[in-house]
């Protein structure tokens, strides 16, 4: 057995300033990328206020927090000396009321919603067709994950990846001034900018794709035995500086049929990154949540690889790697308060290691501490690699370090750890949110795709 400690990565952030700090790399040389359109044309903020039951909200907190939120996106963000700057819409006009969380409740919240849409200009737009640098807040009533009928749902129903959308709850508004940060962070990014990349590229991967997947039953009557099982799957994909490239979900019943997409897809990137690079040689990484893939979605995936080095005549290096939390086991140390060490993995075999990616840093003569509790100890498991010339343990502390890295890509907010790659992280966050909103478009009789496409952030 081999254990060790992985290097620290570093992010880049502009002005070419690297840190592994966030809001203090963001302060020192800003955002990595600001979209075009936002730099020509500022950023509109709507705020929206859902009045649900057991929530109450006056005018002067919504206006403090707007202000909160203004404030961190023209400081960090690089949006205060913009031509037109940060605009706060008129926060008093739009203001609806919600009586209870029923489906009927939710349609008529649908149509209020649907109205606004409707009119671009009212949101802010600088053009009627143009929704790019448009922010809408919400306020409401924070909700179970599990409830699908809420203003949450529904506001990304309608407002989808534009306008971008982003709700704040009785939570976010109890912790002001930790919320500003995070909320300017989620908006910049899902407004397509870039806060920040890894400062090195991941040498042992071009492209990195992650697969989430997910089987959910739907009880669609109070008969017995009538349940629909679905099954949804995801793609994010990713360059070799840990920024999302793209993102898609699809819902499938046949498990053949879920195999061929996801297939489909990795090697759609992969001829991406070729004509692209004009390469002679690529390494794909995948990164896999949830369960293992089955022999199914392994082979399907070797055969389309096998395909491009016949057809293109270019060699593909393929890892396939599981990555889960669900596991019993942690890793802790004596020396830091009993936290494990940030970064350090413990190999039990050659395709099979333990990694505690949050943790105890030292920086300097000083100790930093994960702020969520022990965090948990990631399984990273090589399920299968194509490359002959790379021995099964090499190719798994390679995984071990992109895992490791991309954990310190979350783009949520600045002052958020999360124990997990975006890779496989962003990837269920998007069959998850595809699920439940295809099951609100049913009842609702609105077409959802049954196949969708990003390149913004806005499921986050």
């Amino acid at each position: 057995m081999k254990s060790d400690v992985l290097p620290l990565p570093k992010r880049r952030f502009g002005s070419g300033v690297t840190d592994i700090v966030p809001i203090r790399g963001l302060e020192n040389g800003g955002p990595y990328y600001i979209p075009d359109y936002i730099k020509n044309n500022g950023l509109s903020i709507l705020p929206i206020v859902i009045n649900t039951p057991n929530f109450a909200i006056n005018m002067d907190q919504i206006y403090n927090f707007l202000e909160g939120v203004k404030t961190h996106l023209e400081k960090y963000f690089g949006l205060k000396n913009l031509k037109n700057k940060v605009r706060i819409l008129d926060k008093e006009k739009e203001s609806l009321k919600v009586s209870d969380f029923s489906e009927g409740s939710m349609k008529n919240l649908l149509s209020e919603l649907n109205r606004l849409i409707n009119d671009p200009l009212k949101l802010g737009a600088y053009k009627p067709n143009k929704l790019d640098n448009i922010a809408v807040i919400i306020f409401t009533k924070q909700t179970s994950r599990e409830l699908k009928f809420t203003p949450y749902y529904i506001t990304k129903l309608v407002f989808g990846e534009k306008p971008v959308s982003q709700v704040v709850t009785e939570k976010a508004l109890g912790n002001s001034s930790m919320s500003y940060a995070n909320i300017a962070a989620g908006i910049f990014t899902k407004l397509g900018g870039i806060p920040w990349r890894l400062n090195e590229v991941l040498p042992t991967a071009n492209i990195i794709v992650g697969i989430g997947r997910t089987v959910v039953a739907i009880r669609e009557s109070t008969g017995q035995g009538e349940v629909r099982r679905s099954m949804i799957g995801s793609v994010a994909i990713m360059k070799s500086d840990g920024v999302l490239k793209e993102a898609k979900a699809t819902i499938v019943k046949d498990k053949e049929k879920l195999a061929n997409w996801i297939a489909r897809n990795v090697v759609d990137a992969v001829r991406s990154y070729i004509f692209g690079s004009l390469v002679s040689e690529v390494n794909v990484s995948i990164h896999y949540s949830g369960k293992k893939p089955s022999q199914e979605e392994i082979d399907a995936i070797k055969k389309q690889i096998e395909r491009i080095r016949d057809t293109e005549k270019v060699k593909v290096n393929a890892k396939i790697v599981h990555v889960t939390d669900d596991i019993p086991h942690r890793i802790l140390c004596k020396e830091y308060n009993m936290y494990p060490v940030s970064g350090f993995y413990w190999i039990t075999s050659e395709k099979t290691a333990f990694l505690t990616p949050l943790g105890a840093t030292e920086l300097g003569r000083k100790t930093y501490y994960s702020f969520i509790g022990i965090p948990h100890t990631l399984k990273v498991t090589l399920v299968e690699t194509t490359d002959s010339n790379l021995k099964p343990e090499e190719a798994l502390i390679d995984s071990l370090q992109e895992v490791y890295s991309l954990t310190f890509m979350h783009l949520a907010g600045m002052n958020i750890n999360i124990n997990e790659p975006i890779s496989t992280k962003y990837s269920k966050e998007l069959a998850y949110l595809t699920l439940s909103l295809t099951v609100i478009g049913e009842k609702f009789n609105i077409n959802v795709p049954n196949e969708t496409e990003f390149t913004r952030l806005w499921f986050l």
